[in-house]
């Protein structure tokens, strides 16, 4: 599969066309997972950003808009995320889908800590099929997300951005802080990308990070989420930034048990300290968004006030 990473592209997107329909048809599952394994491998390449660049502008020309390989594969992975987890976000879901779902969502982080045998070696040794075992939903879960937070940082570069760390300063700037050599050089064609995949990005990294509780996994899909953020606010992308803040906003929140105190919990504090850096590094250009933060702003100090915690004790 690495070979196969390797040789995706912009010489070669009729490669990413296949994997995206195994991904995205009603096929057997190992071949589902096969094309996620392939592409989770394509996407950890060094200099990814090039690669995304390169594949979008191959497919950019006349007549081929609406057969973009990257913009098909960031609504296949959204139909994967949403196929997983979906069912616990929805009311009317059955019963069962929501028990498989909870199971999902609560096994992945296990799945993502130990080692993990790749499918195309088992199915290479097996004959067509691989053994017992190693395809599983979790499985398919987690290389989905994996590809979300690696598409979503690789486009957040291509316009000069990259990860906040928990020790950079929290300084209120007039504009977001980027490379902006390299986001002039791409600016076009960032910008296209953003507009054309931001609702499908978005909505996978928002659909885990309300039922995935993982520190480990909801840490690194709140860091692709906020890079994806920042481009958008360092393009002026209004929509897709303010589309960004306003679940932070939501998910910020904690919620009430029946009758009972406020209840906080981990991903409440992981989720605050990211909109709190957002809020710092998108200030000078959040525009009419500053009232969905200022309103969340408040509701969490209550809360935390009625939690008996003095002014100033809250999110660091």
């Amino acid at each position: 599969a690495a070979g196969l990473g390797g040789a995706l592209g912009g010489q070669d997107g009729n490669v990413m066309v296949l994997l995206d329909s195994m991904v995205s048809r009603e096929g057997p599952a190992w071949q589902r997972q096969l094309a996620l394994e392939c592409l989770s491998e394509w996407c950890a390449q060094e200099r990814f950003e090039d690669k995304i660049r390169e594949l979008y502008s191959a497919w950019s020309g006349v007549g081929q808009e609406d057969r973009n390989p990257l913009v098909s594969l960031s609504l296949s992975l959204e139909r994967v995320v949403q196929r997983h987890v979906g069912p616990l976000l929805q009311a009317s879901a059955p019963p069962a889908a929501v028990q498989q779902a909870r199971a999902a969502a609560e096994a992945v982080e296990a799945h993502a800590l130990r080692p993990r045998p790749r499918l195309l070696e088992a199915v290479s040794h097996a004959g067509h099929e691989p053994p017992p075992g190693m395809v599983t939903d979790v499985a398919g879960l987690y290389l989905a997300i994996d590809c979300v937070c690696r598409l979503a940082c690789g486009v957040s570069r291509l316009c000069g951005v990259t990860p906040l760390a928990d020790s950079d300063p929290l300084i209120m700037s007039s504009t977001p802080r980027c490379d902006e050599q390299v986001m002039l050089q791409n600016v076009e064609v960032t910008r296209s990308i953003i507009d054309r995949t931001w609702q499908y990005s978005l909505a996978s990294l928002q659909a885990v990070m309300v039922t995935v509780s993982s520190p480990v996994l909801l840490s690194r899909v709140l860091g692709s989420y906020a890079s994806f953020a920042r481009a958008c606010g360092a393009l002026q992308l209004l929509g897709p930034r303010d589309k960004a803040i306003a679940p932070l906003c939501r998910s910020a929140l904690p919620g009430t048990s029946s009758g009972g105190p406020v209840v906080l919990k981990p991903y409440n504090i992981l989720i605050s300290k990211v909109l709190l850096r957002l809020v710092f590094e998108l200030g000078g250009v959040l525009g009419e968004a500053w009232l969905l933060v200022l309103e969340a702003m408040q509701r969490l100090d209550t809360a935390l006030s009625e939690r008996g915690l003095p002014p100033g004790s809250g999110p660091a």
